[in-house]
């Protein structure tokens, strides 16, 4: 082995047994041993680094190797004193080829920096063996001289190194040649284009012809080493540079320059795959001064000059944009514009879930209300946008996401006019409701039916432990309020959910406002059911079935447990303007009652809800006859005892929503036709409850047939 003394590895000379790190010592021992190397030296650097030199034999190069590489190689093996890194590998011969596969970009030529593992250091650390690290050395000049250290399906590797980055903020409706360079950190810039008056940079654009990928990349450190690049018609980087910048610079321009650098390469053998990179290369000095020296200077010394200028390879970041989103989050299927009502706690972390990944193209936010301190505590706008409306705040929060485009409109959903809600929900796919508010979620089901969007509703329990997701059929048979009556009779029937509506323990009230009663719930399930709320918005606006779904945190194992109720199917009742719906699973619960009662009459109260403004009444459930009931074959007495108890638990477990609407009972041995006892029965009551103005209803059961009279 010659004696290097390239920079990176000199040292004070030591014997192998005074090296004191410990990997060093284990490296030093491993190649003492191994038959096919030999140590040359060792070194001890003033950093307290330690150098091993040692040449490496029958690496099994092929009689025409790919890369010149040899059969014998001199290696240079730099162990750090603080052991946090994978020792360094240098190539030393001094015509060994640089920018291989796997070669690290160093701001020297030579050594050639060998890249022996792509597996991080601290991860491998614990199984580090010092035999296996001389066997990855031999292993990379062996793959790498027949060209078989990339596997054949690897991706393009990119064409440049680079040892700083770059984000692209250029805005293609505003091409100029005046570019501001911005410093962000040590490595990282952004660069936008901006008026001659704000510049930093004259820039140029080149775009090089196609090449063949080289699987490696090299890392130009003067213009010089751009010579070997071709611009159109065989034209070299370097004059192409020069050339366009002669041909748009003015007289009177002092800018340094960067040029913007377009490379396709293509994959041999594989026509169609091809990876494309933008590189923005950054002279380190102004060269205002060219047109002058050019002047000057021989044709021949002017060459060499503009040659040996130095240049910086930046790699480049587009702006944030949709499509890259989408596909970093594999969405595989998105709609064009999602209308969001409510912008608050949940709102906002959906609109953010469903814009960052890309789902849609176009989002509207509907909201009026304002970010105050307190919402600080559980939404995802960041501190300083406190005293801003939410929806304009969530839109500058998610700005700079190129081709997406979101709206806001500043107003209480019932305040929009014809063309704010022609503007905001006629061409949308899906809308929705996150008001947590029962009118807007009527209003959608019933008057807001514009064009085919798909309504759904999501709202948090109470305590912030519970999600609840309804989402309209693709042909909105299944209303919003059809739904949210089949999640009721869920909540009600079904055990798990017995706690589902209960209000939280802790109700806070702010200061400004003695309705502004908010329930303290947790911000982590919040995150967690947000997540699920945007995925299963996603995952059923590709299904054309109506949803219920409902899922449950466990705060204690942060785990989530989901409830899907069965969507009901509805039989409805048109008395004079007055429509009754009856869930299809409470009128076969009645009838098998019927049916097992057998000759005698039987009955019971009718609960549900009701929408006085539409003339809606939704029966959902029933309380089968109390003890104290009397049935007999003719007739049905209907009693009292824990009645009222009864109604109060189904009201409480619904959240206040259920509510007591009338009477059922059976005609087993008749004609399904009210009796005069029914027809006193109807006027009585309905009166009563007329006058305390709610609704009242009759049902009557006989022969499978069912008659119905109501008021509301």
């Amino acid at each position: 082995m010659k004696s290097y003394n390239h920079k990176v590895i000199k040292g004070s000379a030591v014997r192998g047994d005074q090296l004191r790190l410990p990997r060093a010592k284990s490296i030093y021992n491993s190649i003492s041993v191994a038959n096919d190397c030999d140590l040359v030296g060792c070194r001890k650097q003033a950093n307290g680094s330690e150098v091993i030199l040692f040449t490496i034999r029958r690496i099994g190069v092929p009689d025409e190797p790919a890369y010149d590489i040899h059969d014998t190689e001199e290696v240079a093996v730099i162990c750090d004193k603080k052991d946090v890194m994978m020792p360094e590998v240098y190539a030393l011969r001094k015509d060994f080829p640089v920018a291989l596969p796997h070669s690290n970009a160093k701001e020297f030529l030579r050594p050639v920096s060998l890249c022996i593992s792509d597996v991080p250091f601290l991860d491998i650390r614990h199984q580090f063996s010092a035999f296996d690290f001389i066997g990855y050395i031999r292993r990379w000049f062996l793959l790498n001289s027949m060209n078989k250290l990339h596997e054949a399906d690897r991706p393009i590797e990119v064409f440049f190194a680079a040892r700083m980055t770059c984000e692209l903020k250029l805005d293609s409706k505003r091409h100029c040649n005046y570019a501001l360079l911005t410093h962000k950190t040590k490595t990282s810039y952004t660069v936008e284009y901006v008026e001659k008056n704000k510049a930093s940079h004259f820039i140029i654009g080149i775009c090089l012809d196609s090449v063949v990928t080289r699987n490696f990349a090299s890392l130009p450190e003067t213009v010089a080493d751009l010579a070997s690049l071709k611009y159109a018609n065989g034209v070299e980087l370097h004059h192409a540079i020069l050339n366009q910048y002669l041909s748009a610079v003015s007289n009177d321009n002092n800018l340094p320059l960067l040029v913007l650098l377009y490379v396709e390469q293509k994959k041999e053998g594989h026509p169609t795959e091809n990876r494309i990179d933008l590189f923005v290369i950054k002279f380190e000095q102004q060269i205002k001064s060219l047109k002058s020296k050019l002047k000057r200077l021989s044709k021949d010394s002017f060459d060499k000059w503009f040659r040996s200028l130095k240049i910086d390879i930046l790699f480049t970041f587009p702006q944030p944009l949709i499509s890259l989103n989408r596909d970093s989050n594999r969405i595989t299927h998105n709609v064009d514009k999602i209308a969001f009502i409510g912008t608050g706690t949940l709102g906002s972390n959906i609109v953010d879930n469903i814009l960052r990944e890309g789902f849609c193209e176009k989002a509207v936010l509907i909201d009026y209300d304002i970010y105050f301190p307190h919402n600080t505590a559980r939404h995802i706008l960041p501190i300083k946008s406190t005293m801003e409306y939410k929806a304009t705040a969530m839109k500058n929060y998610l700005e700079g996401i190129n081709n997406q485009k979101i709206d806001v409109l500043l107003e209480d959903f019932f305040s929009l006019n014809t063309h704010q809600k022609e503007m905001a929900f006629s061409d949308a796919s899906i809308i929705v409701d996150a008001s947590t508010s029962v009118a807007v979620e009527r209003s959608l089901a019933h008057e807001n039916r514009q064009g085919k969007s798909r309504n759904c509703t999501i709202f948090l329990s109470p305590k912030g432990t519970d999600l609840v997701l309804l989402f309209e059929d693709s042909e909105a048979k299944n209303r919003l309020d059809l739904l949210e009556m089949s999640y009721l009779r869920a909540v009600l029937v079904t055990s798990s959910l017995s706690f589902h509506l209960d209000m939280s323990d802790m109700v806070r009230t702010n200061d400004f406002s003695c309705r502004s009663e908010s329930s303290v719930i947790n911000y982590d399930n919040v995150k967690m059911l947000s997540a699920i709320a945007s995925q299963q918005i996603k995952r059923h606006a590709s299904c054309d079935d109506a949803f219920v779904g409902i899922w449950h945190v466990d705060e204690a194992e942060s785990t989530v447990t989901k409830t899907a109720p069965a969507v009901q199917t509805w039989e409805t009742f048109e008395v004079n303007t007055i429509h009754v719906l009856l869930a299809k699973d409470l009128k076969e619960e009645i009838l098998s009652i019927v049916q097992l009662k057998g000759d005698c009459e039987t009955g019971g109260c009718l609960l549900g809800c009701y929408d006085k403004d539409r003339k809606y009444i939704y029966v959902i459930y029933q309380i089968y006859e109390p003890k104290d009931s009397k049935c007999y074959p003719c007739s049905f007495v209907r009693g009292c005892d824990g009645l009222t108890d009864s109604i109060d638990i189904i009201r409480l477990k619904s959240g206040n929503q259920v509510r007591y609407l009338g009477e059922w009972h059976s005609h087993p041995n008749g004609s399904f036709s009210p009796s005069i006892t029914d027809k006193e029965q109807f006027k009585a009551m309905s009166g009563q409850l007329g006058r305390e103005d709610v609704p009242f209803v009759q049902m009557i059961y006989a022969n499978n047939s069912i008659y119905v009279n109501a008021i509301i």
